[in-house]
């Protein structure tokens, strides 16, 4: 009953946390080097506390890629960036730090090719991992 009404709730009427349960891949239009959070994001993750506010129990894992254009050790320094910055947002929209884990995973993991700039900028991400 104290549901806000623009959160999809279940068939028992509880909020719907079926959104956990898949990976959420942030593809931040992050510039080369950088680590800050685009306006589109920030939106995904506004809306995304608003169910983590009222599942305590959730914990996330975020994980920061980058590309491959660049030393190696500077990436995952980069991606390490781009976890904890994404953590930090979410903290100051009111998720309990206990809960949130940044980890910079660097160039690995690729979902395109380096060889294009559209394919390294889609490598050049942010995934949410829920663990109930």
């Amino acid at each position: 009953p104290d549901s806000e009404n623009d959160l999809a709730v279940d068939q028992s009427g509880c909020i719907d946390l079926s959104i956990l349960e898949e990976p959420m891949i942030l593809y931040i239009k992050y510039y080369s080097g950088s680590f800050e959070i685009d306006r589109r994001a920030k939106k995904k993750l506004e809306d995304l506390s608003r169910i983590l506010l009222r599942a305590p129990g959730v914990r996330v894992e975020i994980n920061g890629y980058t590309d491959n254009i660049g030393a190696t050790e500077a990436n995952r320094l980069l991606s390490e960036k781009r976890a904890r910055r994404v953590r930090d947002y979410l903290i100051r929209l009111g998720i309990n730090s206990d809960s949130v884990t940044p980890i910079g995973r660097g160039e690995t993991n690729f979902l395109a090719s380096n060889n294009t700039q559209a394919g390294r900028q889609k490598n050049r991400r942010v995934e949410l991992i829920f663990f109930k």
